[in-house]
């Protein structure tokens, strides 16, 4: 209480200095652990950040705090880091819940309802119920092919299917046409003729998160 006492006294008299003080420290803050493309709610959170660690550094020229020149900002980075990792990255929540549905899916479900339609006739002994597509060896583990009904249906419920298949595309976690405006790409299936299929490859369920 004393110090907080001391630096509102030492600050009442130049209300106006320290409001521009203030805002050049919290644009410094930002401009250095904010990327440009993030989140609404990330860029409201950093500005809270921003915020204690401008009323540190106006304490520390004050001779309130005998903390070193930077020290409030260094923290307040480090704790704004650590709640980003919290959070998942920089994107909005919905597109990382989406990308965690999407991976939730084929983990619990990638053998059972995907048929290895590339594979020879032994390794399709076991019947798949409720096809939800269709799954290729690759050397890095299994490519997955998923239905328009069963990304719209099923994949992505929930969620609006279209804007997730574009935000996966921007990370390349889908894998789309070269060209046209579909994110589903035109497959020739072994006995099952040409399909759209949504195309994820083997690295999107080695990854841990929104990269």
């Amino acid at each position: 209480m004393a110090a907080a006492r001391a630096f509102l006294d030492r600050i009442a008299d130049d209300v106006d200095g320290v409001r521009d003080a203030a805002s050049g420290h919290i644009k410094c803050f930002v401009a250095a652990h904010v990327p440009t493309d993030a989140d609404g709610q990330v860029q409201r959170s950093a500005q809270r950040f921003a915020l204690l660690a401008a009323g540190g550094e106006l304490a520390v020229a004050a001779g309130v705090l005998p903390w070193p020149e930077g020290e409030a900002p260094d923290a307040a980075a480090r704790c704004f880091a650590d709640w980003l990792t919290a959070r998942g990255g920089v994107g909005p929540a919905e597109v990382r819940d989406g990308i965690a549905q999407v991976r939730a899916f084929l983990l619990a479900h990638g053998m059972a309802r995907f048929l290895p339609a590339w594979e020879d006739q032994a390794d399709q002994r076991i019947p798949v119920r409720d096809l939800a597509g269709f799954r290729k060896r690759e050397d890095a583990g299994w490519d997955y092919y998923v239905t328009a009904d069963a990304w719209r249906g099923e994949v992505c419920t929930g969620s609006d299917s279209k804007a997730l298949a574009k935000a996966m595309a921007e990370r390349n976690m889908l894998l789309v046409p070269d060209a046209g405006p579909h994110r589903a790409k035109s497959i020739t299936v072994p006995g099952h003729g040409k399909l759209r299929l949504y195309h994820l490859p083997a690295r999107f369920l080695e990854s841990d998160g929104d990269e």
